[in-house]
């Protein structure tokens, strides 16, 4: 079999895509039209950027909350601390049901957690059978058997003439912090885009994240770091007109050249992937991983893509 031929094999086709979306509408409907703070939404993350393999097995979607009277305090690079105006009485304020008072501070501020916990109590009473339904981190996260789809709903709060949001800090019960997937959407299009490598790229990280998936057992990428290598790797590369072998060669020497770099797409600090530091075993487990990838590359397509499926 050829790359091309696999390619085509692992992307999730129009059925399968129609399905989730009759999940993903059921709970973004659920969330936006029994919280009067949710008033909008929108689905991110790999999904969106149409870098899925399939089965698809996790979605991500984003909820913007109303930011009437909040203002932010920014703490750090990447860490902010949302909170009412004083102008506005607790009693009067729209978010009042999700402030918490800081005495020390004097104010009233925003608290993903109780953000959280409103979005999980009305998930919960929609679906009363479902027992998948836990806060993970940042986000709330809903397992439909039925499928074997893992959601996780994220509520955001926009900043006005920034180009980033704010949402909740996982490890941190009263911070917020930067993220915006729609400019890590715009640079993967961009590069994928006809002037560029004309699909290429996308189906690159298609194969290697299925590699990663399926066949790197022990160790793996966080799926988003290895995207992001990828296009890292890609983005340096300005012959556009290689053939989808040499591309992934490219890539796939950069990845291992960069095996503990944590990188986002927008080739900032991403400090939450700190926390995901490998050892030096897990390295070089990775390591020889990809040098087995490589080397069946080496070989031929068929013993490359027999190898994957194997």
């Amino acid at each position: 079999m050829n790359i091309s031929s696999f390619v085509a094999d692992i992307t999730p086709s129009q059925v399968e895509i129609d399905q989730i979306s009759t999940s993903w509408n059921a709970i973004r409907d659920t969330i936006k039209n029994w919280m009067d703070i949710v008033w909008d939404s929108f689905l991110t993350w790999s999904y969106k950027r149409k870098t899925k393999v399939s089965p698809i097995d996790d979605l991500d979607i984003f909820f913007n909350i109303s930011a009437g009277n909040i203002v932010y305090e920014v703490l750090a690079s990447w860490d902010f601390m949302l909170y009412a105006k004083s102008s506005i009485p607790y009693s009067e304020h729209s978010l009042r049901e999700y402030l918490t008072y800081n005495s020390n501070k004097v104010r009233y501020e925003l608290s993903p957690i109780k953000v959280l916990n409103a979005f999980k109590t009305r998930i919960k009473t929609a679906y009363p059978t479902t027992s998948g339904i836990v806060r993970n981190g940042q986000c709330i996260t809903v397992y439909l058997s039925s499928y074997s789809l893992t959601i996780d709903c994220v509520p955001y709060m926009g900043v006005a003439d920034e180009d980033f949001f704010l949402i909740p800090k996982w490890w941190v019960d009263l911070y917020w912090k930067k993220a915006n997937p729609k400019i890590d959407e715009e640079k993967i299009n961009k590069l994928n885009d006809v002037e560029h490598y004309n699909g290429k790229l996308k189906w690159v990280i298609k194969v290697l994240k299925y590699w990663n998936k399926y066949k790197n057992s022990g160790v793996s990428f966080k799926s988003y770091v290895l995207e992001s290598l990828i296009y890292h790797a890609l983005n340096k590369n300005t012959n556009y007109s290689l053939s989808y072998v040499e591309i992934l060669k490219i890539a796939l020497r950069f990845v291992y050249e960069n095996v503990d770099v944590h990188r986002n797409i927008r080739d900032i600090p991403d400090y939450e992937y700190m926390y995901y530091d490998l050892d030096s075993i897990q390295k070089e487990r990775l390591k020889s991983a990809l040098s087995t990838l490589f080397d069946k590359l080496e070989l031929s397509e068929d013993t490359f893509t027999t190898y994957l499926n194997s």
